[in-house]
């Protein structure tokens, strides 16, 4: 008789929601020191910089995942809504590159 091996099964829900938390974490991180350089430099475009990170990484994973545990949208215009957040950060990062 021979041995069936199953294969790994790997749960992608469980991953997802893995790699979304360090994602948000990460952003956390990296927007704290951007602000205590801001606080330290009196610098707006560490400011600017600093939330525009926040609207990349953390702010999208914590409104996607609310919106999702409420059923508040279908999955379509959640996904609308997490895109305008990150072209949010990624104009507030254009502007302090430019502007500040």
């Amino acid at each position: 008789m021979t041995d069936v091996i199953t294969p790994l099964i790997i749960d992608t829900v469980a991953i997802r929601l893995g790699t979304a938390g360090l994602l948000a974490i990460g952003g956390v991180v990296i927007a704290y020191q951007g602000y205590r350089g801001y606080v330290r430099n009196d610098n707006r475009t560490l400011l600017f910089l600093t939330v525009g990170i926040l609207f990349l990484t953390t702010i999208p994973v914590v409104v996607e995942g609310g919106l999702r545990l409420t059923d508040a949208l279908v999955s379509s215009h959640v996904n609308i809504v997490v895109l305008f957040l990150i072209i949010f950060g990624l104009v507030v990062i254009l502007y302090a590159f430019t502007r500040t």
